[in-house]
């Protein structure tokens, strides 16, 4: 195959992007950026591609382990693009940050560091992150807050990890107290394995949550408090020592101020249960975007775990649309 078309081939990835983050094209218009090392920093490494100004689509020619000394702060228009290696971000994360946009993250591992493993904050807006499997980091595997917006999280894998997954903060309730604040996030086809809590956490911010698979949490599946309006829709719960798949939140120096909270469809198994609160008043997803939510049946259950998370990938011929 020409090259020119096997470029093209591993671009169309774009689209399958759906969702809040459904416009995203990444480092699409862009050259590729080729990762020949594993190094933290210096001539092909990661942190050299991700940073530099301009587009590019991220590939590695190299599989193993890159242990950050620092987190790589992400600039806009960027793809960091996994598929053909094996690929283990460590030791720090992924930041995109201070207005940064238009980036896809796909088919990587992110596994055991300090704070977050991959972060939003200070409005980053239109990012789509794909494929991941993320545990072990020490605050949250995937946090949005402080104004990002625009944002799918979809076919990825969570396990061995606490504090799974932050939407919105306190700062960004209290900048809008007029719902609805502008964080809008799309979560999708994840499996969930055994991990504690914040599945999410929503705080502020339009949040749809369909066809994931939550599996024995810890604490609780997801939670809802503040500002937050999150539409669950189509999702599995599957209940281990808590039974409790969706819950709300009183904060204490905002007595009273519950999230909202819609369940539609959502498939409860061994006990678990969900608690709306003011239905009514969530959005509907379908006003935003256009998505179809499979119905919450074993067999979805069965696609999810097919798909979620790292896989093995095959650049070497045409891939075409493979989400």
């Amino acid at each position: 195959m020409a090259e020119r078309e096997w470029s093209r081939s591993v671009r169309d990835l774009v689209l399958c992007a759906d969702g809040f983050g459904g416009d995203v094209t990444g480092g699409y218009s862009g050259p590729l950026f080729w990762v020949t090392t594993l190094s933290d920093s210096g001539p092909g490494s990661l942190r050299e591609g991700a940073v530099i100004h301009g587009s590019r689509w991220i590939l590695f020619n190299v599989s193993g382990t890159i242990c950050l000394s620092n987190p790589i702060g992400i600039a806009s228009n960027k793809t960091i693009d996994g598929r053909g290696q094996r690929v283990v971000i460590s030791c720090n994360g992924l930041h995109i940050r201070n207005g940064a946009k238009n980036i896809i993250i796909n088919n990587l591992i992110l596994w055991r560091g300090g704070e977050d493993g991959i972060q939003l904050k200070y409005g980053a807006q239109r990012v789509w992150i794909n494929h991941v499997t993320i545990g072990r980091w020490g605050d949250g595997a995937i946090d949005v807050t402080r104004g990002s917006t625009d944002v799918t999280i979809s076919r990825s894998l969570f396990h061995h990890h606490n504090k799974v997954m932050l939407v919105g903060s306190q700062t960004d309730a209290e900048e809008d107290k007029d719902y609805p604040v502008n964080l809008h996030v799309s979560i999708h086809s994840n499996w969930f394995a055994g991990t504690v809590q914040r599945h999410p956490r929503v705080v502020a911010g339009l949040v749809h949550v369909y066809n994931n698979v939550f599996q024995h949490w810890g604490l609780y599946g997801v939670g809802s408090t503040c500002h937050a309006q999150i539409a669950l829709e189509s999702n599995i719960f599957l209940a281990g020592r808590s039974l409790s798949g969706a819950r709300i939140f009183d904060r204490l120096d905002w007595p009273g101020s519950y999230g909202r909270t819609r369940s539609a469809g959502d498939l409860l198994i061994d006990g678990a249960h969900l608690h709306e609160y003011n239905p009514d008043h969530v959005f509907n997803p379908q006003d935003y975007y256009n998505y179809s939510a499979a119905e919450a049946t074993a067999d979805l259950m069965i696609d999810v775990a097919s798909i979620a998370g790292w896989r093995s990938v095959n650049l070497s011929s045409k891939i075409g649309k493979r989400c």
